[in-house]
């Protein structure tokens, strides 16, 4: 009876000790700290940034019924950070411990960049092939995509 309890016990920590370093390399792959995983908020405040969300999601989060909208969209953005589809999401909310494995486990993994900063960039050389140089008025213009164009990839591998 006492060995079945201890090896319980020792099945249990082992299991936890993997998911904690799964999703400490998850959090690496995304550039960002591994260790912030372990902080209570602030995880929450990492995910955010990796799916390209606002901080103040974080408030949608604590909203009954709400909440659950605002989880699956999440989810939904760090599956398309790890260029994974739909589907991928759908695992992400229903067996999220395996899906964060496998995210873990592959090798390979695209570099995705922040939502409409390729399109600007295409857009801006497209422009300035069109009329020799960039007007100073045509980036004024753009101050909404601009800070698009400063933000970082939002995976890395």
């Amino acid at each position: 009876m006492i060995i079945g309890i201890i090896l319980a016990i020792v099945l249990w920590l082992s299991i936890v000790a993997f998911v904690i370093v799964s999703h400490w390399k998850v959090f690496e792959k995304a550039g960002q700290p591994g260790w912030s995983f372990l902080i209570p908020i602030y995880n929450i405040l990492i995910l955010l940034k990796i799916a390209n969300k606002p901080w103040w999601w974080i408030f949608m989060l604590l909203i009954p019924i709400v909440n659950i909208v605002f989880a699956i969209m999440i989810f939904h953005r760090v599956s398309l950070s790890f260029g994974k589809g739909a589907g991928f999401t759908v695992g992400l909310l229903f067996l999220s411990i395996i899906f964060v494995i496998i995210l873990f486990y592959k090798k390979y993994c695209k570099i995705i960049e922040p939502e409409g900063f390729v399109q600007k960039e295409k857009f801006e050389r497209s422009y300035q092939r069109r009329n020799g140089s960039q007007h100073q008025s045509f980036r004024g213009n753009l101050y909404a995509s601009q800070r698009i164009r400063t933000q970082k990839p939002i995976a890395t591998c």
